[in-house]
Protein backbone atom coordinates (compact mmCIF):
# COMPACT_ATOMS: atom_id res chain seq x y z
CA UNK A 1 0.00 0.00 0.00
CA UNK A 2 2.84 2.36 1.06
CA UNK A 3 4.46 1.44 -2.14
CA UNK A 4 1.69 1.84 -4.46
CA UNK A 5 1.05 5.87 -2.76
CA UNK A 6 4.95 6.33 -3.69
CA UNK A 7 5.23 5.10 -6.67
CA UNK A 8 1.83 7.30 -7.80
CA UNK A 9 4.05 10.38 -6.48
CA UNK A 10 6.56 9.47 -8.61
CA UNK A 11 4.79 9.27 -11.62
CA UNK A 12 2.73 12.75 -11.40
CA UNK A 13 4.14 15.26 -13.95
CA UNK A 14 6.19 18.72 -12.78
CA UNK A 15 4.50 20.97 -12.44
CA UNK A 16 4.72 23.64 -14.89
CA UNK A 17 7.07 26.61 -14.64
CA UNK A 18 5.34 29.65 -13.53
CA UNK A 19 6.06 32.11 -16.27
CA UNK A 20 7.88 35.13 -16.37
CA UNK A 21 5.96 38.69 -15.36
CA UNK A 22 6.32 40.27 -18.76
CA UNK A 23 4.35 37.18 -20.25
CA UNK A 24 1.59 37.45 -18.24
CA UNK A 25 0.20 40.21 -19.74
CA UNK A 26 -2.75 40.15 -22.28
CA UNK A 27 -2.24 37.76 -24.99
CA UNK A 28 0.82 36.07 -23.72
CA UNK A 29 -0.91 32.88 -23.08
CA UNK A 30 -3.64 33.09 -25.04
CA UNK A 31 -5.65 36.33 -24.04
CA UNK A 32 -7.77 34.25 -21.02
CA UNK A 33 -8.01 36.16 -17.91
CA UNK A 34 -9.09 33.30 -16.25
CA UNK A 35 -5.91 30.92 -17.39
CA UNK A 36 -3.56 34.05 -16.42
CA UNK A 37 -5.18 33.57 -12.91
CA UNK A 38 -4.81 30.10 -12.66
CA UNK A 39 -1.19 29.60 -14.20
CA UNK A 40 -0.59 33.18 -11.68
CA UNK A 41 -1.94 30.88 -8.35
CA UNK A 42 0.77 28.71 -8.69
CA UNK A 43 3.86 29.61 -7.13
CA UNK A 44 7.32 27.96 -6.47
CA UNK A 45 8.07 26.52 -3.41
CA UNK A 46 8.77 28.98 -0.63
CA UNK A 47 7.73 32.11 -2.54
CA UNK A 48 5.56 34.65 -0.64
CA UNK A 49 2.03 35.02 -1.63
CA UNK A 50 2.73 38.59 -1.70
CA UNK A 51 4.34 38.52 -5.00
CA UNK A 52 1.72 36.51 -6.54
CA UNK A 53 -1.28 39.19 -5.03
CA UNK A 54 1.44 41.93 -6.34
CA UNK A 55 1.60 39.93 -9.88
CA UNK A 56 -1.96 39.23 -10.18
CA UNK A 57 -2.90 43.32 -9.52
CA UNK A 58 -0.46 44.68 -11.40
CA UNK A 59 -2.34 42.59 -14.19
CA UNK A 60 -4.94 44.88 -14.90
CA UNK A 61 -3.61 48.34 -13.74
CA UNK A 62 -3.62 49.09 -17.87
CA UNK A 63 -7.16 48.41 -17.70
CA UNK A 64 -8.61 50.29 -14.80
CA UNK A 65 -6.30 53.06 -16.12
CA UNK A 66 -8.41 52.73 -19.29
CA UNK A 67 -11.91 52.73 -17.56
CA UNK A 68 -10.44 55.81 -14.93
CA UNK A 69 -10.05 57.64 -18.22
CA UNK A 70 -13.47 56.87 -19.71
CA UNK A 71 -15.57 57.30 -16.46
CA UNK A 72 -13.78 60.45 -15.68
CA UNK A 73 -13.91 62.35 -19.24
CA UNK A 74 -17.50 61.03 -20.10
CA UNK A 75 -21.22 62.52 -19.76
CA UNK A 76 -19.03 65.60 -18.39
CA UNK A 77 -20.43 68.95 -19.11
CA UNK A 78 -18.26 72.18 -19.00
CA UNK A 79 -20.84 73.97 -17.22
CA UNK A 80 -21.35 70.86 -14.48
CA UNK A 81 -20.59 71.83 -11.15
CA UNK A 82 -18.24 69.33 -9.25
CA UNK A 83 -19.62 68.89 -6.05
CA UNK A 84 -17.29 68.33 -2.68
CA UNK A 85 -20.01 66.00 -0.90
CA UNK A 86 -22.47 69.00 0.59
CA UNK A 87 -25.13 67.43 -1.49
CA UNK A 88 -24.54 63.42 -0.62
CA UNK A 89 -27.65 61.93 1.12
CA UNK A 90 -25.52 61.32 4.12
CA UNK A 91 -25.08 64.84 4.47
CA UNK A 92 -28.42 66.32 4.01
CA UNK A 93 -29.65 63.32 6.76
CA UNK A 94 -26.96 64.94 9.23
CA UNK A 95 -28.21 68.45 8.58
CA UNK A 96 -31.65 67.57 9.26
CA UNK A 97 -31.08 65.38 12.33
CA UNK A 98 -29.63 68.65 13.22
CA UNK A 99 -32.22 70.54 13.02
CA UNK A 100 -34.25 68.36 14.54
CA UNK A 101 -32.30 67.92 17.60
CA UNK A 102 -32.37 72.16 17.93
CA UNK A 103 -36.29 71.62 17.63
CA UNK A 104 -36.10 68.59 20.85
CA UNK A 105 -32.88 68.79 22.56
CA UNK A 106 -31.90 65.19 23.59
CA UNK A 107 -34.71 63.40 21.08
CA UNK A 108 -33.46 62.62 18.41
CA UNK A 109 -29.59 62.35 19.24
CA UNK A 110 -28.18 61.32 22.70
CA UNK A 111 -25.43 63.65 22.23
CA UNK A 112 -27.29 66.78 21.80
CA UNK A 113 -26.42 69.17 24.97
CA UNK A 114 -28.09 72.49 23.58
CA UNK A 115 -31.06 72.53 26.38
CA UNK A 116 -28.28 72.68 28.95
CA UNK A 117 -26.84 76.35 28.75
CA UNK A 118 -27.59 78.94 26.12
CA UNK A 119 -23.74 78.61 25.11
CA UNK A 120 -24.50 75.65 24.00
CA UNK A 121 -27.54 76.19 22.26
CA UNK A 122 -26.07 79.33 20.04
CA UNK A 123 -22.89 76.84 19.12
CA UNK A 124 -25.45 74.23 17.87
CA UNK A 125 -26.94 76.77 16.20
CA UNK A 126 -23.83 78.22 14.40
CA UNK A 127 -22.95 74.57 13.54
CA UNK A 128 -26.36 73.91 11.50
CA UNK A 129 -25.62 77.56 10.27
CA UNK A 130 -22.13 76.57 8.64
CA UNK A 131 -23.88 72.93 7.63
CA UNK A 132 -26.82 74.61 5.83
CA UNK A 133 -25.12 77.76 4.08
CA UNK A 134 -22.94 74.84 2.40
CA UNK A 135 -25.27 72.69 1.55
CA UNK A 136 -27.36 75.86 -0.22
CA UNK A 137 -24.26 77.16 -1.88
CA UNK A 138 -23.63 73.97 -3.29
CA UNK A 139 -27.58 73.74 -4.69
CA UNK A 140 -27.24 77.27 -6.14
CA UNK A 141 -23.91 76.25 -8.25
CA UNK A 142 -26.03 73.22 -9.50
CA UNK A 143 -29.48 74.58 -10.09
CA UNK A 144 -29.97 78.81 -11.13
CA UNK A 145 -33.56 78.18 -12.62
CA UNK A 146 -37.16 79.08 -12.13
CA UNK A 147 -37.19 78.80 -8.53
CA UNK A 148 -34.78 81.61 -7.91
CA UNK A 149 -35.29 85.35 -7.62
CA UNK A 150 -33.80 87.84 -10.38
CA UNK A 151 -30.85 88.79 -7.62
CA UNK A 152 -28.74 86.09 -6.57
CA UNK A 153 -29.51 83.98 -3.86
CA UNK A 154 -26.97 85.01 -0.61
CA UNK A 155 -26.49 81.48 1.37
CA UNK A 156 -25.74 82.51 4.26
CA UNK A 157 -28.28 85.22 4.69
CA UNK A 158 -30.81 82.43 3.46
CA UNK A 159 -29.80 80.26 6.22
CA UNK A 160 -29.91 82.90 9.02
CA UNK A 161 -33.81 83.63 8.06
CA UNK A 162 -34.63 80.04 8.38
CA UNK A 163 -32.98 79.49 11.75
CA UNK A 164 -34.96 82.57 12.57
CA UNK A 165 -38.05 80.65 12.18
CA UNK A 166 -37.04 77.51 14.18
CA UNK A 167 -38.77 78.41 17.28
CA UNK A 168 -42.20 78.80 15.77
CA UNK A 169 -42.02 75.82 13.54
CA UNK A 170 -41.45 74.02 17.36
CA UNK A 171 -44.35 75.26 18.22
CA UNK A 172 -46.70 74.59 15.56
CA UNK A 173 -45.08 70.69 15.74
CA UNK A 174 -46.20 70.60 19.39
CA UNK A 175 -49.19 71.53 18.32
CA UNK A 176 -49.14 68.34 15.40
CA UNK A 177 -47.84 66.16 18.36
CA UNK A 178 -51.11 66.98 20.32
CA UNK A 179 -53.41 66.44 17.64
CA UNK A 180 -52.11 63.20 17.26
CA UNK A 181 -52.38 62.06 20.58
CA UNK A 182 -56.00 63.68 20.64
CA UNK A 183 -57.00 61.65 17.39
CA UNK A 184 -55.01 58.25 17.84
CA UNK A 185 -56.56 56.35 20.68
CA UNK A 186 -52.96 54.26 20.88
CA UNK A 187 -51.05 56.91 21.16
CA UNK A 188 -50.40 57.27 25.50
CA UNK A 189 -48.54 60.68 25.23
CA UNK A 190 -47.21 63.62 23.33
CA UNK A 191 -43.69 62.51 24.26
CA UNK A 192 -44.42 58.69 22.25
CA UNK A 193 -45.75 60.41 19.32
CA UNK A 194 -42.71 62.94 19.14
CA UNK A 195 -40.40 59.82 19.65
CA UNK A 196 -41.92 56.85 17.27
CA UNK A 197 -44.72 58.03 14.84
CA UNK A 198 -43.45 58.44 11.26
CA UNK A 199 -46.24 60.67 10.76
CA UNK A 200 -44.41 63.43 12.95
CA UNK A 201 -41.23 63.49 12.29
CA UNK A 202 -42.67 62.74 8.02
CA UNK A 203 -44.92 66.80 9.26
CA UNK A 204 -41.33 67.82 11.01
CA UNK A 205 -39.10 67.32 8.46
CA UNK A 206 -41.53 68.75 5.80
CA UNK A 207 -42.07 71.89 8.02
CA UNK A 208 -38.46 72.77 8.06
CA UNK A 209 -38.30 72.27 4.10
CA UNK A 210 -41.72 74.02 3.27
CA UNK A 211 -39.41 77.10 4.86
CA UNK A 212 -36.72 76.26 3.06
CA UNK A 213 -38.99 76.12 0.04
CA UNK A 214 -40.64 79.40 0.85
CA UNK A 215 -37.19 81.21 1.05
CA UNK A 216 -36.93 80.30 -2.76
CA UNK A 217 -33.62 77.94 -1.44
CA UNK A 218 -33.38 75.47 -4.63
CA UNK A 219 -32.39 71.84 -4.22
CA UNK A 220 -32.10 71.60 -0.35
CA UNK A 221 -35.83 71.09 0.77
CA UNK A 222 -36.59 68.29 -1.44
CA UNK A 223 -33.40 66.60 -0.44
CA UNK A 224 -34.87 66.88 2.69
CA UNK A 225 -38.11 65.59 1.77
CA UNK A 226 -36.56 62.79 0.41
CA UNK A 227 -34.82 61.75 3.40
CA UNK A 228 -37.05 61.42 5.32
CA UNK A 229 -39.70 59.20 2.48
CA UNK A 230 -37.00 56.44 2.53
CA UNK A 231 -37.66 56.80 6.31
CA UNK A 232 -40.81 56.76 6.84
CA UNK A 233 -42.47 55.58 3.28
CA UNK A 234 -44.46 59.45 3.10
CA UNK A 235 -43.98 61.81 0.29
CA UNK A 236 -44.19 65.38 1.48
CA UNK A 237 -43.48 67.49 -1.22
CA UNK A 238 -41.91 70.47 0.42
CA UNK A 239 -44.05 72.93 -2.06
CA UNK A 240 -47.19 71.57 -0.73
CA UNK A 241 -49.46 74.05 2.25
CA UNK A 242 -50.53 71.70 5.15
CA UNK A 243 -52.11 73.33 8.00
CA UNK A 244 -52.06 72.99 11.61
CA UNK A 245 -52.86 70.34 13.86
CA UNK A 246 -52.14 68.16 11.15
CA UNK A 247 -51.77 64.19 11.54
CA UNK A 248 -50.76 61.13 9.81
CA UNK A 249 -51.57 57.79 10.91
CA UNK A 250 -49.30 55.11 10.13
CA UNK A 251 -48.67 57.23 7.10
CA UNK A 252 -46.67 54.14 4.89
CA UNK A 253 -47.76 55.08 0.88
CA UNK A 254 -48.78 59.01 1.85
CA UNK A 255 -48.04 61.19 -1.34
CA UNK A 256 -48.95 64.57 -1.20
CA UNK A 257 -48.22 66.78 -4.08
CA UNK A 258 -46.03 70.01 -4.67
CA UNK A 259 -49.36 72.03 -5.33
CA UNK A 260 -51.42 70.29 -2.41
CA UNK A 261 -53.21 72.74 0.14
CA UNK A 262 -54.06 70.92 3.11
CA UNK A 263 -56.27 72.98 5.99
CA UNK A 264 -56.37 72.63 9.81
CA UNK A 265 -57.05 69.52 11.89
CA UNK A 266 -57.02 66.97 8.92
CA UNK A 267 -56.10 63.12 9.43
CA UNK A 268 -54.53 61.06 6.50
CA UNK A 269 -54.20 57.90 6.82
CA UNK A 270 -52.04 54.94 5.06
CA UNK A 271 -51.83 55.06 1.23
CA UNK A 272 -53.70 58.50 0.74
CA UNK A 273 -52.89 60.10 -2.68
CA UNK A 274 -53.25 63.99 -2.52
CA UNK A 275 -52.06 63.55 -6.47
CA UNK A 276 -52.41 65.05 -9.67
CA UNK A 277 -54.53 64.21 -13.02
CA UNK A 278 -51.94 65.22 -15.65
CA UNK A 279 -48.35 65.33 -15.89
CA UNK A 280 -48.03 67.76 -18.05
CA UNK A 281 -48.59 70.77 -16.33
CA UNK A 282 -45.93 72.90 -14.78
CA UNK A 283 -45.71 75.42 -12.06
CA UNK A 284 -47.27 77.80 -11.26
CA UNK A 285 -50.28 75.51 -12.43
CA UNK A 286 -52.25 74.17 -8.97
CA UNK A 287 -52.15 70.27 -9.87
CA UNK A 288 -53.60 69.10 -6.96
CA UNK A 289 -56.15 69.02 -4.47
CA UNK A 290 -57.55 71.70 -1.92
CA UNK A 291 -58.28 69.38 1.73
CA UNK A 292 -60.17 72.49 3.73
CA UNK A 293 -60.74 72.17 7.62
CA UNK A 294 -61.38 68.75 10.05
CA UNK A 295 -61.17 66.30 7.33
CA UNK A 296 -60.39 62.73 7.81
CA UNK A 297 -59.11 60.94 4.33
CA UNK A 298 -59.03 57.35 5.24
CA UNK A 299 -56.80 54.68 3.86
CA UNK A 300 -55.59 53.90 0.29
CA UNK A 301 -58.14 57.19 -0.84
CA UNK A 302 -57.22 59.40 -3.77
CA UNK A 303 -58.04 62.98 -4.04
CA UNK A 304 -56.82 64.24 -7.88
CA UNK A 305 -56.70 67.20 -9.18
CA UNK A 306 -56.26 71.11 -9.00
CA UNK A 307 -60.01 72.10 -9.06
CA UNK A 308 -60.75 69.56 -6.59
CA UNK A 309 -62.09 71.22 -3.13
CA UNK A 310 -62.67 68.55 -0.22
CA UNK A 311 -65.44 70.74 1.32
CA UNK A 312 -64.88 71.01 5.81
CA UNK A 313 -66.04 68.17 8.30
CA UNK A 314 -66.26 65.36 5.59
CA UNK A 315 -64.72 62.15 5.61
CA UNK A 316 -63.38 59.94 2.46
CA UNK A 317 -63.78 56.46 2.99
CA UNK A 318 -61.47 54.42 2.61
CA UNK A 319 -60.41 53.06 -1.03
CA UNK A 320 -62.09 56.03 -2.43
CA UNK A 321 -61.51 57.75 -5.78
CA UNK A 322 -62.15 61.58 -5.40
CA UNK A 323 -61.61 63.24 -9.04
CA UNK A 324 -64.59 66.14 -8.41
CA UNK A 325 -65.39 68.52 -5.88
CA UNK A 326 -66.73 67.49 -2.62
CA UNK A 327 -69.53 69.65 -1.04
CA UNK A 328 -68.64 70.11 3.31
CA UNK A 329 -70.18 68.26 5.85
CA UNK A 330 -70.38 65.22 2.77
CA UNK A 331 -69.04 61.36 3.54
CA UNK A 332 -68.14 59.62 0.79
CA UNK A 333 -67.72 55.76 0.88
CA UNK A 334 -66.90 53.29 -1.72
CA UNK A 335 -69.45 50.05 -2.29
CA UNK A 336 -69.29 47.85 0.01
CA UNK A 337 -67.95 44.09 -0.89
CA UNK A 338 -70.31 41.37 -1.05
CA UNK A 339 -69.55 38.05 -0.28
CA UNK A 340 -70.15 36.25 -3.69
CA UNK A 341 -69.78 32.45 -2.09
CA UNK A 342 -68.93 31.26 1.07
CA UNK A 343 -67.56 27.98 1.43
CA UNK A 344 -68.31 25.94 5.19
CA UNK A 345 -65.15 24.14 6.66
CA UNK A 346 -65.64 20.45 7.12
CA UNK A 347 -65.28 19.44 10.92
Amino acid sequence: MHAQRRLDVADEPAAPPLPHPSRLERGAIGGDPFEVNCLARIRPPGQERRTDLRLIGDLFVPELSAVARRLFTSGLDAAQPRLNGSLTRQHIGELTEGLLDLLFPGWFNRHAQHSISLDLTRQALEQSRRKLSGCIDAALRIEAGPMLQAEALDAKRAAIEFLDGLPEIRQTLMDDARAACEGDPAARSVNEVVLAYPGFLAIAVYRLANRLHALSVPLVPRLMSEWAHSLTGIDIHPGATIGKRAFIDHGTGVVVGETAVIGHNVKLYHGVTLGATSTRHRRPTKRHPTIDNNVTVYAHATVLGGATVVGKNSVIGASVLVAESVAANSSITAERAQVVKSRELQP
